[in-house]
């Protein structure tokens, strides 16, 4: 094992240490301020091991004192005594051998929580009681005489069932003759009726039945039994807690179940195995062998899990090797059990023998037993020494008087293990094995790995063969079968395991099965463990007499070299072929068969030599082995390998760390992804102009309000939570960054990490990143953020001007009003109130609210919002309440109705201060000339964990695919304070309170470029200059341009457009409006065409006028030309309502549910054309707007504004008459003044205006 390794199990072992002896520990080493570690060096003070005895200060108590080297578990730790009390020096000493004795038989593992609770269990049991009282001594005389007393009598009675023991057991023989004699009886006479009485169908003569004794004694009786029994009455243990799957497969001393635990459901395999009630010292060695085979625990090996006994009068047929008729022997055991127990068990008083308890808790086994027993005993060998049958119950009197026979009984060893699917490696070789080279090492490491383990529990297979090692379904090895399922052969037959050796009259042998085998003609499957299958892979030191007694752990290495070798062979073709081959390797030279693909110098060739060394001390033993340079490294598992990078990553400060980081950044790109990764990262040429417009119009407003642009860092820790789209990287010392998410989240950490900041307007118009698939650059968008910081909430007055701000914004881009642009607001006390009335708790339920205003911002209609609502852990009536709260939306007064409706009275009083600032900002959006519709919408709830007042989103139709009108969000935000709270509250080494407000909104300008793309003349060029023909450029004609430049004039110069058309083509797609002409023959003049458009056409179409001017007089003629269009446009934009005025075209026609006053007429004429005034600058004046206001709900409006066609004037209602069936009547009437308004008007635009939700939508 490494140093790695050891320092690392040492540390483990040391924090494990401090945990469990906490208090008791004196001393333990710790690493130098140099960061020099120190190998393990502990001290306890120990008493005696803690009981319900209470202390007290004559008790012994020593220091122990342990003292690891680098080396440590793999060499074993120096220990020692300091400060003993009230103990000898003679138990000190005797102690003091007792730990280095464990300590070297737990070498290579940690042991120093076994050496403490040695020394404390020892202390314990040297604790001399002294009486605190004569009285206390007299009650313990006392009780210490009938405790032997007790013990006495227990002696009697044993005695008395041996007697009656032996008595069983003759009575057993007798019943099992008789029984056979009654089936051959039945054989013969198959007509015998059926019916007959049990006397007559066993065929017992007078003198051969067995008399039965009835018990009338009152008392409870009791079942006996040579071994405490795990048995119900009526049920055994094995009935009550295994489900019986089917029959795998039979062995030497019984069946091989598959069986399902009714407790955990796991399936296991049970070995079944008949016991000899007569030999006792066999008995004991089962016990002691199947307790060893316990302790197997590792991943290569079969896991042994329980054991227990149990009785039956049902004999296991040996013949049966069927699964079907396996299962009749279950079925007929069961009934043998259920019924007949009160036939076969043997009745006795209750006085004379105990209650019957569970074997599984009576374990303990004394090692000195095995002085009595042969050198034999180191085998894991459950075969029985005696033949003889098995006996018949028999009960006897107290004074000596014979009762009636009873059916014979016979007991069973129930071993619970691992179940492995029958799959072993001999399959494997069989199916040719040999051709994966790869998988030949893996597997043998895999097997010897588990040798090892097993030969350091002290244990020997003795019985390795392919057969014996299954592998699972991940392909990994497991060692089974320590001589528990041998073949039938050795049982029936009593031939000696070690002395048979294989005849030579072989046919065939393929796929672990033999055939003509003289000597063995009852064995079937070589897969049992059977001599034929053993002896090829038996260690010389076995076969002979004289050194059989002396052999070890390495016999196990010469049959893994057999195996070895037929794992690197192809498969025999025939039974003499595999003898032959076989026979030749076993001989002390190690003769090699010629068609060996491996030669000499191969690994294989040498390892399979080494391993199958005569001499047993050449040969090597598992650890050798392992260690060995021909066994190949372990290929880790993915969990190992998990765990190995945790670790590293857990100490950026060491070299591990630092090499896997530098491994990283060494990586060679691939080619694919080289060509690949920029791919989809580029925007298109109009695109880019579009941005490059819309910025510089909208860092215009922010600088008209004082703001100063402060961009956000592009990295910022990868603080948790990270979001799932968040592009994440790396630096080269580890560290964990994220480029931009979004241009909120770095400059509130701005903030709080300077509080003194608390007066400050910034905008910021920068990239976003979100994660794309691996191997292709991350998605960029473009975002654009106005924030403002004020000491103190204040009076509404910098949400105020954000909202001016937006309007301000729209306004540049007039195409943008057209899209029926709606503000809506909401209000995080009405959020908060919403969370209350709905059963959830906004700190404790935090992340159910998280999940609801994520779905509520993702779900793109009310049904999918319902749907995934519904699937959180939220109750029905709660997911009800949040419904009905998300559906209210509308204008002030229609709000407070509905909620006065849906709430309470205590929720309408805290809903009163939001209901209250929220109709402040409406009214003052009116004076701010804030056009758009502004609609209080209680479903606005997207990461309203961030605000603490208001909350507001921009939301403008965009036409989609479908030709259907889609929301599209192209501004939220409101008041974040609740962000910096709670950024300050888990950012260290900050101030926890501080003086700091802001409020600010995000502009998402990918979105708004697509609106604007295609709406918006932009104008990046003012002048193109440009030349018809082949001319020469001379010095004029460049001072020229320079000059155009340094008077501001964006000027364009191409020479490689030939005629005039490409001219004009060029310029209509740049929407450059100057176009200069240069031509050879007219060096002093130039031709300057400008745009004009004919608006006589429904599309404007462009015209250009042609003026001849002197290259003297050029500058300034371009000088006013670009200012008049620039006029132009600016007078259009910042004075919208002059298309109102001066169009005589409008028409308002009000179509109400119920008449109307004048005066309330008169007021929603006003209302109506300041709300449209920006929206009918797209209008010509040849073209009449119909504006007709209905009242619909903005859901209905747009429900019915989407089944008109006022092309055709064909109209499809049905599908809104479905969801609206109660404006039926209504929507007739609108229809008729459509209709009207058409017959008069041919090119009629027409715009349907929402009266509730001021709302409206253009169709033309």
């Amino acid at each position: 094992m490494d140093a790695n390794s050891c320092r690392d199990r040492q540390e483990n072992e040391k924090e494990v240490i401090m945990a469990i002896y906490g208090g008791q520990v004196i001393a333990m080493s710790e690493t130098d301020s140099s960061g020099i570690w120190k190998p393990l060096e502990c001290s306890f003070s120990l008493g005696p091991l803690a009981s319900s005895r209470k202390k007290t200060s004559n008790d012994p108590m020593v220091e122990l004192h342990i003292v690891c080297s680098e080396k440590y578990p793999d060499e074993v730790p120096e220990i020692s005594f300091k400060n003993w009390r009230k103990i000898s020096n003679v138990k000190i000493t005797k102690l003091l051998e007792q730990l280095n004795t464990l300590a070297n038989s737990l070498k290579g593992e940690v042991m120093i929580f076994e050496l403490v609770t040695h020394v404390e269990n020892f202390l314990h049991e040297s604790i001399q009681h002294r009486y605190e009282s004569f009285y206390e001594e007299m009650i313990l005389r006392n009780k210490e005489k009938q405790e032997k007393e007790l013990k006495e009598k227990e002696k009697c009675e044993v005695r008395k069932r041996e007697v009656v023991l032996q008595q069983i057991q003759s009575k057993q023989q007798q019943v099992k003759k008789a029984l056979r004699k009654r089936s051959l009886s039945k054989k013969s006479n198959q007509e015998n009726d059926k019916q007959e009485s049990w006397d007559e169908e066993t065929g017992f003569q007078d003198d051969e039945k067995i008399p039965q004794k009835k018990n009338n004694n009152n008392e409870e009786n009791e079942e006996f039994t040579p071994w405490n029994i795990s048995a119900r009455p009526g049920q055994t243990r094995f009935d009550h807690e295994f489900e019986y799957i089917k029959w795998i497969g039979k062995g030497a001393f019984g069946n091989v179940l598959k069986v399902r635990n009714k407790l955990d459901d796991g399936y296991y395999a049970i070995k079944k195995i008949q016991l000899n009630a007569s030999n006792k010292q066999l008995n004991k060695k089962i016990l002691r062998e199947v307790k060893l085979l316990s302790r197997l625990n590792h991943e290569n090996v079969v896991r042994y899990y329980n054991s227990w006994i149990e009785h039956s009068s049902c004999e296991m047929p040996q013949e049966k090797d069927e699964d079907d008729d396996y299962d009749d022997v279950i079925e007929e055991e069961s009934q043998h059990n259920d019924g007949d127990r009160r036939y076969c068990d043997l009745k006795v008083t209750i006085d004379i023998f105990p209650r019957i308890q569970d074997v599984s808790q009576e374990w303990s086994i004394k090692e000195d037993e095995t002085s009595s027993e042969s050198s034999e005993s180191n085998w894991i060998d459950f075969r029985s020494t005696s033949h003889s049958k098995p006996e018949t119950c028999e009960s006897e009197s107290v004074d000596g008087s014979n009762s009636l026979a009873l059916k014979p009984m016979f007991f069973y060893l129930y071993i619970q293990m691992e179940l492995c699917e029958r799959s072993t490696l001999r399959i494997a070789i069989d199916n040719g094995l040999y051709k994966e080279e790869e998988r030949v090492w893996r597997l043998l490491r895999e097997i010897v790995e588990g040798l090892c383990h097993i030969h350091q529990q002290g244990i020997i297979h003795r019985d390795l063969k392919p057969v014996n090692i299954f592998i699972g379904h991940e392909d990994h090895v497991k060692i089974g079968d320590f001589g528990l399922a041998t073949s039938s052969i050795f049982q029936k037959s009593g031939i000696s395991r070690e002395n048979v050796l294989p005849t030579v009259q072989m046919d065939k042998y393929k796929g672990g099965s033999v055939s003509n085998l003289s000597l063995s003609q009852q064995t079937k499957d070589v897969s049992h463990t059977g001599q034929v299958g053993t002896t090829f892979y038996v260690a010389p030191e076995l076969n002979s007499p004289i050194t059989r007694t002396n052999y070890n752990q390495k016999v196990d290495i010469f049959s893994l070299g057999i195996i070895f070798f037929e794992m690197c062979h192809a498969p025999f073709n025939t039974s003499m072929e595999r003898y032959k081959i076989l026979t030749d390797l076993r001989q002390p030279s190690i003769i090699f068969p010629e068609e060996f693909s491996f030669d000499s110098n191969s690994d294989q060739y040498k390892l399979i030599r080494w391993m199958l060394s005569h001499d047993v001390k050449e040969r090597p033993n598992s650890q050798e082995l392992l260690q060995s340079d021909f066994i190949p490294p372990p290929k880790l598992e993915e969990a190992e390998v998990k765990e190995m990078v945790r670790r590293t990553l857990s100490n950026p400060q060491s070299k591990d760390y630092k090499y896997l980081v530098a491994s990283c950044f060494h990586q060679v790109m691939q080619p694919a992804l080289d060509a690949t990764f920029n791919m989809l990262s580029w925007r298109s040429g109009n695109f880019t102009y579009c941005l490059e417009f819309t910025c510089q119009k909208i860092k215009g407003v922010f600088q008209q309000h004082g703001a100063i642009s402060f961009l956000p860092p592009l990295l910022t820790p990868a603080n948790n939570p990270v979001p799932e789209s968040a592009v994440c990287l790396m630096t080269r010392l580890g560290g964990l960054v994220c480029a931009t998410y979004d241009l909120r989240t770095p400059f509130s950490r701005y903030l709080i990490q300077n509080p003194h900041v608390s007066h400050l307007k910034r905008y910021a118009i920068d990239k976003v990143f979100r994660e794309k698939p691996a191997g292709i650059h991350p998605k960029e968008a473009y975002e654009c953020s106005f924030d403002i910081v004020t000491p103190t909430p204040g009076n509404l007055m910098p949400e105020l001007e954000i909202l001016s701000v937006i309007w301000e914004i729209l306004s540049e881009f007039p195409s943008l009003l057209q899209r029926n642009c709606v503000l809506y607001l909401n209000h995080s006390l009405l959020i908060s109130t919403m969370l209350s009335h709905s059963s959830l708790d906004e700190h404790k339920d935090r992340d159910k609210c998280e999940q609801i205003f994520k779905a509520k911002a993702e779900a793109r209609n009310k049904s999918d919002f319902e749907t995934q609502i519904r699937s959180l852990p939220i109750s029905g009536s709660s997911v009800g309440t949040l419904l009905n709260w998300m559906a209210i939306e509308g204008n002030l007064n229609k709000v407070e109705a509905e909620l006065e409706l849906l709430t309470d009275k205590e929720s309408i009083i805290k809903c009163k201060p939001a209901l209250q600032q929220l109709d402040q900002i409406v009214q003052s959006c009116q004076i701010l000339e804030f056009s758009c519709p502004i609609i209080i919408k209680l479903g606005l709830v997207t990461n309203a964990q961030n605000y603490s007042g208001l909350l507001f989103q921009l939301v403008c139709d965009q036409r989609s695919r479908t030709k259907r009108f889609d929301n599209n969000v192209i501004i939220t935000g409101g008041r974040y304070d609740r962000l910096l709270a709670e950024l300050r509250q888990i950012s260290p080494f900050v101030e926890k309170k501080s003086n700091q407000s802001v409020c600010g909104f995000t502009l998402y300008l990918d979105k708004l470029v697509t609106l604007l793309n295609g709406q918006e003349k932009i104008t990046i060029i003012d002048v193109l200059i440009c030349t018809l023909g082949t001319i020469q450029m001379t010095m004029d004609r460049i001072k020229l341009i320079k000059e155009l430049w340094r008077s501001g004039i964006r000027t364009l110069f191409v020479n490689t457009l030939e005629t005039l058309d490409e001219i004009h083509d060029f310029c209509q797609d740049q929407h450059i409006p100057v176009i200069v002409l240069l031509k050879e023959a007219e060096p002093t003049f130039a031709r300057v065409r400008t745009i004009v458009k004919d608006k006589t056409m429904a599309l404007t179409k462009d015209k250009y006028v042609e003026k001849k001017v002197s290259c003297n007089d050029l500058i300034d003629y371009l000088l006013k030309t670009v200012n008049k269009n620039n006029e132009s446009v600016t007078h259009m934009k910042h004075d919208p309502r002059n298309s109102i005025t001066t169009s005589e075209k409008l028409n308002i026609n009000i179509i109400p549910l119920e008449k109307l006053n004048p005066s309330v007429k008169r007021r929603y004429e006003s209302q109506i054309s300041n709300i449209l005034s920006s929206a009918l600058l797209c209008f010509s004046n040849k073209v009449r707007v119909e504006v007709i206001a209905v009242s619909l709900e903005n859901e209905a409006l747009k429900a019915f504004s989407s089944c008109l066609d006022l092309n055709t004037g064909e109209h499809d209602i049905k599908s809104f008459l479905k969801r609206f069936s109660r404006y039926k009547k209504y929507v007739h009437k609108i229809l008729d003044a459509l209709k009207d308004s058409r017959k008069q008007h041919n090119h009629l635009a027409v715009i349907l205006y929402s009266l509730p939700d001021n709302t409206f939508k253009i169709n033309l």
